[in-house]
């Protein structure tokens, strides 16, 4: 079974102990049907099962993930046996945008500066990594505090040097949004293919350090893949988020970071051809607004090491460069290879040949 460009790692990997599962029940391969296609005589347009299994006496359809009651009643109704698998201690995601009508969108960007005020300048001013700015008038295009028709409001953390919130797309931020008046969510993410190959390219070590912090995580930390749709044609002007999977934070592991790069790859290739941006909330997490301050206190270790990563090139030739005459065991090409087998890199031999050229780039090479 080969995974659905845009299906996420999660989705897959259920409906394979779907299909595991029809096995165990007597099942051949040749009688289960992944995304097979049902038409019901009164409806006008096809269902689509996840994983589908039919012999002389049972017509079985697995639904695996966040799944649609109104379809699994149509379904029992027409005479199939339902199956569900859900994703395990995950909720659907929320629609992550205020009550429309609750507030006023000019009231609601008044109350979310309150709330950074209160919750978030007040509490990390001092704060050596976050060194919030105040907000002020003069620096409030920094911040991007927006909203939308949706009454969506978000406001972006300032802690990179920027003058404009413009500048952040492309780059890893974070920041929080509003759901309700009492509730919001605390994100980094990234918003288009710049900051993911970024995330992507971080160091061996730097990624050990990630999943290691990610572990420790309580489990209402989720990271969430999807894409993003320019507003109005350009970046620039905001991005309407669709996340298609999500898993817990602390589940993360090194096959499932793995799979969750290999999605975001394939969907990069898209971008050019549908107009959406590969997404990844690396972290989101839900709370109320005296409980931002927490979060962003148990976030701090994993969005310093994701602020301060070293790509894995520049990884490479600082351990090159603190080898003992380091400058001699590089100057030979036929050396190389030789040198690449009697330590451990944990990159390949290409990546490696591109970081013995960059430190010979270096100052020190040439003393």
């Amino acid at each position: 079974m080969n995974r659905r460009g845009n299906e996420g790692p999660l989705h897959f990997a259920l409906k394979s102990e779907a299909i595991e599962l029809l096995k165990k029940d007597g099942f051949s391969e040749d009688q289960i049907i992944t995304e097979k296609e049902i038409k019901i005589e009164g409806l006008g347009e096809a269902l689509y099962i996840d994983v589908y299994a039919e012999d002389s006496n049972r017509k079985i359809c697995y639904e695996v993930g966040f799944n649609d009651n109104k379809k699994l009643f149509i379904l029992r109704n027409a005479g199939y046996e339902v199956r569900e698998l859900k994703y395990e201690g995950i909720k659907p995601i929320s629609s992550n945008f205020l009550i429309q009508g609750e507030m006023s969108l000019r009231d609601l960007k008044k109350y979310m500066k309150t709330v950074y005020d209160e919750e978030i300048y007040s509490v990390f001013k001092d704060d050596d990594f976050y060194n919030f700015e105040e907000y002020t008038e003069e620096n409030e295009p920094k911040f991007g505090l927006m909203s939308s028709k949706r009454s969506e409001a978000w406001l972006n953390f300032n802690i990179n040097e920027i003058s404009h919130y413009s500048e952040l797309f492309g780059e890893l931020h974070a920041g929080i949004i509003a759901i309700n008046k009492d509730k919001f969510g605390v994100f980094i993410t990234t918003d288009d293919i710049p900051a993911l190959n970024y995330v992507f390219d971080i160091s061996t070590e730097d990624e050990e350090r990630l999943l290691e912090e990610y572990s420790k995580l309580p489990p209402n930390y989720l990271i969430r893949i999807g894409y993003a749709t320019p507003s109005h044609g350009a970046i620039t002007q905001g991005m309407k988020k669709v996340f298609t999977d999500q898993i817990q934070a602390s589940k993360i592991n090194q096959e499932i970071w793995g799979d969750i790069k290999d999605q975001l790859e394939e969907n990069k290739d898209l971008s050019s051809l549908c107009n959406q941006y590969p997404r990844i909330d690396l972290l989101w997490a839900e709370c109320n607004k005296k409980n931002i301050r927490f979060i962003l206190e148990e976030i701090k270790p994993i969005y310093k090491i994701l602020m301060r990563a070293k790509p894995k090139i520049d990884a490479v030739k600082d351990k090159i460069m603190n080898l003992e005459n380091w400058q001699e065991k590089v100057e030979d090409k036929e050396d190389l290879e030789d040198l690449f087998r009697k330590h451990d890199w944990k990159v390949g031999f290409d990546t490696f040949q591109k970081a013995v050229k960059k430190s010979k780039a270096t100052p020190e090479y040439k003393k």
